[in-house]
């Protein structure tokens, strides 16, 4: 192998740790999406509540499950 090759072997795992990273971050914004409107769902249900905006339940209940993981780790 000369130095070009190595050179583009490098690229391309870089390139691929990229979207490994990439598509693990959509997944999991895929998955508190899908628990946020779930939530939202079961919220308009029981109470008649309609929440508005996603994303920001999406991030309560992120702050909140990482409230949980760090108390369970102390």
């Amino acid at each position: 192998m000369d130095e070009t090759e190595t050179k583009a072997v490098l690229v391309k795992q870089i390139v691929g740790a990229i979207v490994v990273i990439v598509a693990l971050v959509i997944c999991i914004v895929a998955l508190l999406l899908a628990e946020a409107w779930a939530v939202s769902t079961l919220l308009s249900i029981a109470f008649g509540v309609e929440c508005m905006n996603l994303w920001a339940l999406a991030g309560l209940i992120l702050l909140f499950n990482l409230s949980v993981s760090y108390r369970k780790s102390r």
